[in-house]
């Protein structure tokens, strides 16, 4: 187990080195929730907007794209019952992140730079900001573990806790965000706790009652936490007895807990009641928990920053559950508070958690995860044929971990928007060919040309056959197109054909097929230009597939072959090219209708040529 143990943290060590250089520093900060969190200290010491984030200096030389994102309250209409534009967000991470602003800003007022809160100073701040409580929080999860574990124990088990989860991306790929503070206040809270049964001394229940504001500062929602000193070391109707009466025993020191744990959160109170009237104030307009039909199975499984895909190495928790290894006091615990966690952030309405890596809160419980996963690798100890199948499971897991790390940050990869199929596809890939991405958009996986055969035409669409759109010569392909205009969500575009009896087993596909032409480049991953072809029937719709036009016009011709400079999102305007994908067409139908038509959520310019669909057999 040690060589395991130092082989890891030399692996951790050596592929955060690289990743950090290599995209973090590099990586904008300054936007998403990142931003929300932080600005509450530009707004605050240089800017002087807290009332109304939208507004700014007209000399203050903030980025178009920082002032876009907060002009947004405004156009949203998110303003509070007293008519300020606010931050959504609470102030907990700015507070965290304070020491290290002050730091920047003496620098840029020593040498004289620009001071508005977002100048390449400032971006280092939060980056130093977010290694420094990783660092923090990984030194408290070691400290923990080894009051239960071998010192070999607990640096793998760190070690794979970088290597193999999501907790690597925020801390070295997607800097500012919530969740490594959170990981760090959450492994304070599992220091405390244990010290504090340890030692019986009030000053511990100090220190968790201001741990535990602070954490439900940052995250409300985590509050839920305060279950782990409330159920440490019960696992008995006995033992619950005698906590209560150790309870009993702190008398009124429990009213100075509850005024630490009240602390950290006055200064939000206040700050909503100044601006919105009311000391609760709910700042996430449109957004909300739906406790009635939470999305478990997509939350932990799902291929959309599903929890499990992109860290798998907390499969291994199954392990820990089926050896019936000691959990040292934290049995019940996880028992009450892992599905509860679970139930409540996948209740949110965006229960994929974009802008990020994989299921981001929850690395916020994993300080309590680690005890368990750390008494897998104790119990592997015990046979050497045990630590080698561990160690294969454990490098596995790290690859696929840094594989799609890599992917996604290179814009190769999008775990937020993505299906099984694409991800399975992309297991051992570092490329993208146009069928890759093919995948992405549809979710199925393309026909080998050499094996299917086309059988027919079933219908084909050109500006000959619509009169209501603006017509317009191109010389380039010496023929006149058809120019949809911007503004409209659907194209008034539609081509039709039937597919009947299909008298043999063979599988049979329909390529629907369009040249296109983009006007102007866009860049919005959440807004395309899609060409979506549904089959149905008389009574209801059978499939719904969708192609994203404007990242495919100009790519490589050879389609078959990946190319390194092929990524996900990209638009290349002025360039003319036929596009294609293959839907499968359904088996045991008597009778079809295949249905071609565009979604333009981006509402932008494009031209298209011609549309067709063809039917095609498996040979």
């Amino acid at each position: 187990m040690k060589w395991i143990s130092r082989i890891s943290f030399v692996l951790a060590a050596l592929a955060t080195l690289f990743f950090f250089t290599n995209y973090g520093v590099k990586k904008d900060i300054f936007y998403g929730d990142a931003l929300g969190y932080y600005s509450y200290l530009p707004s605050l010491f240089c800017l002087h907007n807290l009332d109304s984030i939208d507004k700014f200096p007209q000399d203050s030389k903030v980025a178009p794209g920082i002032q876009r994102y907060f002009q947004m309250y405004r156009s949203n209409g998110e303003s509070t019952p007293k008519g300020y534009y606010i931050n959504q967000y609470t102030y907990g991470v700015a507070l965290f992140e304070l020491p290290f602003f002050m730091a920047a800003k003496a620098y840029v007022n020593i040498w004289d730079l620009t001071d508005n809160g977002y100048t390449l100073p400032y971006h280092t701040s939060v980056l130093c900001s977010t290694l420094f409580y990783l660092l923090l929080g990984l030194f408290l999860c070691y400290k923990n573990l080894r009051f239960f574990f071998e010192k070999p124990v607990s640096i793998l088990t760190i070690s794979v806790l970088l290597l193999a989860s999501n907790l690597f991306w925020f801390s070295f790929i997607q800097l500012g965000m919530v969740h490594i503070p959170l990981f760090f206040l959450v492994s304070l809270l599992l220091y405390c706790t244990i010290q504090f049964y340890k030692k019986q001394k009030v000053k511990w229940l100090y220190f968790l009652a201001i741990t535990l504001g602070f954490i439900t500062l940052l995250r409300p929602t985590d509050l839920i936490f305060g279950l782990i000193p409330l159920l440490f070391a019960i696992d008995s109707v006995k033992a619950f007895r005698e906590r209560i009466s150790f309870f009993i025993s702190f008398k009124l020191r429990w009213l100075v807990a509850l005024l630490l744990f009240l602390l950290p959160i006055l200064p939000q109170l206040i700050f909503w009641k100044i601006y919105s009237g009311s000391f609760i104030y709910y700042s996430y307009n449109g957004q909300s928990f739906n406790f009635s039909n939470p999305e478990l199975f997509k939350g932990i499984f799902g291929a959309e920053n599903g929890w499990i895909l992109y860290s798998p190495i907390w499969l291994l928790l199954g392990v820990a559950i089926f050896i019936k290894q000691k959990l040292h006091g934290f049995k019940l615990t996880i028992a009450l508070l892992l599905p509860l966690y679970c139930y409540i952030i996948y209740s949110w309405f965006c229960y994929q958690y974009i802008n990020g890596f994989g299921s981001r809160p929850m690395i916020h419980i994993y300080p309590l995860l680690l005890i368990p996963l750390a008494a897998v690798f104790q119990w592997s100890r015990r046979k050497k044929w045990l630590s080698f199948f561990v160690l294969i499971f454990v490098l596995f897991f790290s690859y696929i971990n840094l594989h799609y790390s890599q992917l996604n940050v290179e814009g190769k990869y999008c775990s937020e928007f993505t299906n099984y199929a694409f991800f399975q596809n992309m297991l051992f890939k570092n490329k993208l060919s146009y069928n890759d991405m093919v995948i992405y958009d549809s979710k199925i996986k393309q026909p080998d040309k050499d094996d299917i055969l086309m059988q027919k035409s079933l219908g084909f669409f050109n500006y000959q056959n619509d009169t209501s759109l603006a017509h317009q010569y191109d010389a380039s392909l010496q023929d006149s197109v058809i120019t949809i205009p911007s503004g409209k969500e659907f194209a008034p575009i539609e081509l039709k054909a039937y597919v009947k009896n299909m008298e043999d087993d063979n599988q049979y596909y329909i390529k629907a097929t369009c040249a296109a032409k983009f006007l102007t480049p866009f860049f919005d991953r959440y807004r395309s230009v899609l060409l979506v072809h549904k089959f149905s029937t008389p009574s209801k719709d059978l499939s719904w597939h969708s192609l994203n036009l404007g990242t495919k016009t100009s790519l490589p011709k050879n389609r078959a072959l990946a190319h390194d400079s092929i990524r996900l999102l990209r638009s290349v305007p002025n360039v003319w090219d036929t596009l294609s994908y293959y839907i499968p067409v359904p088996e045991r139908t008597q009778e079809l209708t295949s249905t071609l038509e565009f979604w333009n959520m981006a509402q932008v310019n494009f031209q298209i040529q011609f549309l067709q669909l063809e039917l095609f057999k498996k040979i």
